[in-house]
């Protein structure tokens, strides 16, 4: 939008849609770098295709995930990727804007939001809420 949201324009991230899949989450490094994860509740073991990065051309596909993606935020200039349905869980980083990803703990969550002062708070099924201290290696 370029009119403070009156009107939006509609690009394809080149994640794969479909009746159960598509774009879960977005999160912004700044204004001109997105990431988009996501991916396919019917076939959740299927990461490929589910992430995306916008730069200065557009969307382009990024590296799979190994996990649904459910959830995207930024740790600095790390992005740190979330997911767990069907008994598929995991968690992953991209430090390279998203162009590859590297799962980092097998433990999965719903929803995940980094602050500017090095924490991550998830949130996932059965209540759990969990912390990262910003130390993922």
């Amino acid at each position: 939008s370029t009119d403070l949201g009156r009107t939006w324009s509609a690009a394809d991230s080149g994640i794969d849609p479909g009746p159960a899949a598509g774009v879960f989450a977005l999160a912004a490094a700044d204004p001109r770098h997105l990431l988009a994860v996501g991916g396919d509740f019917a076939e959740p073991a299927d990461g490929s295709n589910s992430t995306a990065y916008l730069g200065r051309r557009g969307w382009t596909t990024g590296g799979d995930l190994t996990h649904p993606g459910e959830d995207v935020s930024w740790l600095h200039r790390t992005a740190i990727s979330v997911g767990e349905y069907g008994g598929v869980t995991g968690s992953s980083l991209s430090r390279d804007g998203g162009r590859s990803w590297t799962r980092f703990c097998d433990v999965g969550w719903h929803t995940v939001e980094c602050t500017h002062d090095g924490a991550c708070w998830a949130a996932g099924g059965d209540g759990r809420v969990g912390r990262l201290d910003g130390r993922v290696h």
